[in-house]
């Protein structure tokens, strides 16, 4: 009785049964095939026999080469940069040149070919994060050295002015009240308060924290019944029959108009502040032509008014005087959390194509992953021309490039004609616009709470 086998089967026994000789024939002499044996017989990863001059591992795939030189540990590493096993050469040009192309080619099941859209953006998301770091480190460095050094400037002159008022402070007390020197050392004294109060009201405004329109009213107030009082004062020693001849109320009244003459100089300096913070608020949108209806109530002005909302107020109010930091932080966390964007706008891309039924929400994400990487390659084109101030081209750049490459991308991917894929490139940009203006609403919140 014969068996008969196959010929793979026959193959797989031959190579088992030679593999066995070669081990029989080491362990007569005690040594270690994987270690005697050329690279070619045994291969040093997983131990399994090799065809004689083989090049790879037919099981696990590894060179049967094992160098131990340093230069080509660096050759490794410039082809891990540079060569990416060829896809990246091919994938990279056409996302520029044929987007269309090699989002229909990846969609139709060229994988091999290509960088998979998912790895290509995070990749491109982590390059664009080492790119705006570098173009964004100057002016890092620059704004944090300035805001310090500016804020440490206004302190050390806080803590000079400070000392210098309680130095004046103990000489007037040594100055007799009917001393007419006792009216040029108060001048002085009222000075520099003044001055005290506007560098504390600078250092607030560096840390985020300004006065608020409620504390300059409540100072305005303050001012006017100080002076009510003043008056009142005045015209009472006015009335006594000796005011004009006893030294004593001649004293009193160049004291209380000297008094008078500060709280009016008081009185101007907030009703300035008053009037700037007035002029700083935004002027509120006209009602269309041909409404016949009057404006709104207070009401109404504080539900239009988006800063009377706690959350986005105070954000505004950190924004605006903490400019520098709060851009800074916008721009490194808008690199960080750039991920978000295909979440937020793979819903409205599906419903560009809720009716073809043919494109899944896969379709969609590839084509979404494959669009976002090319804008993070135009971002950071867009970042090293402005670092090179070369504005103006950047800014073409921004405005021009995206429409143009949606235009190809859909055309392509989707197999469209001109008129589904002009109009769907419309709303693709308004879509866009809607999901960086969410995306924005998070990076702004990030950027002016985190850390505070």
């Amino acid at each position: 009785m014969t068996i008969e086998l196959s010929g793979i089967a026959s193959e797989a026994i031959a190579d088992v049964a030679a593999e066995s000789i070669v081990v029989h024939e080491y362990e007569k002499t005690g040594a270690n095939p994987q270690a005697a044996n050329p690279p070619h017989l045994v291969c040093a990863n997983c131990s399994a026999f090799l065809q004689d001059q083989a090049r790879y591992c037919h099981t696990c795939g590894q060179s049967s080469h094992i160098h131990h030189s340093l230069l080509h540990m660096v050759e490794e590493v410039l082809h891990g940069l540079f060569h990416f096993d060829t896809k990246a050469w091919r994938t990279l040009p056409a996302l520029v040149v044929n987007p269309g192309q090699l989002t229909r080619q990846y969609l139709d099941g060229k994988r091999t070919a290509f960088v998979s859209p998912l790895a290509l953006f995070l990749f491109m998301v982590f390059i664009m994060f080492f790119v705006l770091s570098f173009t964004l480190q100057e002016e890092k460095i620059n704004s944090s050295k300035a805001a310090l050094d500016k804020q440490q400037s206004i302190s050390n002159v806080l803590a000079t002015t400070q000392k210098s008022l309680s130095v004046e402070l103990k000489k007037e007390a040594e100055i007799k009240n009917n001393d007419a020197a006792i009216f040029e050392k108060r001048e002085e004294i009222h000075e520099l308060r003044r001055l005290i109060k506007t560098l504390e009201e600078q250092l607030e405004n560096l840390n985020g924290k300004p006065e608020t329109d409620a504390a300059i009213q409540n100072e305005i107030a303050q001012r006017k019944l100080e002076l009510i009082q003043l008056h009142a004062s005045q015209a009472s020693i006015a009335k006594s029959s000796d005011a004009t001849t006893n030294d004593a109320h001649i004293f009193k009244m160049k004291a209380l108009n000297q008094q008078i003459a500060f709280t009016e100089s008081d009185l101007a300096s907030a009703q300035k502040k008053a009037l700037k913070q007035i002029q700083a608020q935004p002027p509120k949108d006209e009602k269309a032509k041909g409404s016949n209806t009057k404006s709104t109530s207070t009401d109404e002005d504080k539900n239009t008014d988006l800063s009377t909302i706690p959350y986005i107020g105070a954000a505004l109010k950190h924004a605006k005087y903490e400019k520098e930091l709060t851009l800074y932080k916008m721009k490194s966390k808008a690199a960080s959390f750039a991920f978000v964007l295909m979440p937020i706008s793979l819903p409205f891309l599906w419903l560009l194509f809720a009716f073809k039924r043919k494109y899944v929400m896969f379709d969609h994400a590839v084509f979404s992953l494959y669009s976002l990487s090319f804008m993070c390659i135009l971002i950071m084109l867009i970042s090293v021309l402005a670092k090179f101030n070369f504005s103006t081209t950047a800014g073409w750049l921004f405005v021009l490039i995206p429409p143009i490459h949606m235009y190809r991308q859909l055309r392509g991917a989707y197999q469209l004609s001109v008129s589904s894929t002009v109009w769907r490139t419309i709303a693709l940009l308004l879509i866009a616009f809607f999901s960086l203006t969410l995306y924005a609403a998070l990076i702004i919140g990030l950027s002016t709470y985190a850390g505070r």
